[in-house]
């Protein structure tokens, strides 16, 4: 039977007595009440979701780092093939900090993005049969 409470903040946490006394003990230890340990390993167990404009942000700076390094074009790959991943993780729905718009946006930005690689990788095959099509390869 489901308890009406004033605060639906409020959670009633039913857990055994032994685990109780650990974190009331771990609670002691740091200074906080029992209630504010818990929510905070619950915060760093279940940590809010990075926005998808602070991701977004943090692309640019990977790739300012690759071009440093030395056969930066197979890590741009990767972290390009990390970021559709990103976005179709957001497109399903799975960020919380996107509204509809956002995912609409989205979803066209991934289609053109995916139209545009199958078109990349189209003309690297035509350019490599060019390349090694007439010539024997021993």
């Amino acid at each position: 039977m489901a308890v009406k409470r004033k605060n639906p903040d409020q959670y009633l946490l039913r857990m055994p007595e032994r685990l109780r006394d650990r974190i009331q003990a771990h609670a002691d230890q740091n200074g906080r009440s029992l209630n504010s340990e818990i929510v905070r390993a619950l915060e760093l167990a279940f940590p809010e979701p990075l926005s998808l404009a602070t991701r977004i942000s943090e692309v640019g700076r990977l790739l300012s780092a690759f071009r440093k390094v030395q056969g930066f074009e197979t890590a741009i790959d990767v972290v390009s093939k990390e970021i559709a991943d990103v976005m179709s993780l957001a497109v399903d729905g799975r960020d919380p900090t996107l509204d509809e718009a956002s995912i609409e946006e989205l979803q066209k930005a991934l289609v053109e993005w995916n139209e545009r690689r199958e078109l990349e990788l189209a003309r690297h095959k035509r350019l490599l049969d060019a390349k090694y099509g007439e010539e024997d390869i021993d």
